[in-house]
């Protein structure tokens, strides 16, 4: 990763999303990275519904629905 620009601290956002994510991610960098912690933020179906709403103004995601 660093050979690429990144830095050495990396925030992975939102990831994995499923099995297959993961299982891509463990055999592509399983053997060079190291997770410090995970980061676990809740909220409430009312919160995060509003919040992907407001992002699907701008995102284009096809996903970002109710």
């Amino acid at each position: 990763m660093i050979k690429h620009g990144w830095g050495k601290n990396v925030l992975i956002d939102g990831f994995p999303r499923n099995q297959e994510n993961f299982d891509s991610w463990s055999e592509i960098m399983g053997n060079i990275t190291v997770f410090s912690f995970v980061l676990y933020l809740e909220c409430s179906f009312d919160t995060m519904t509003a919040r992907v709403i407001e992002r699907s103004k701008l995102s284009g995601r096809t996903d970002d629905t109710p």
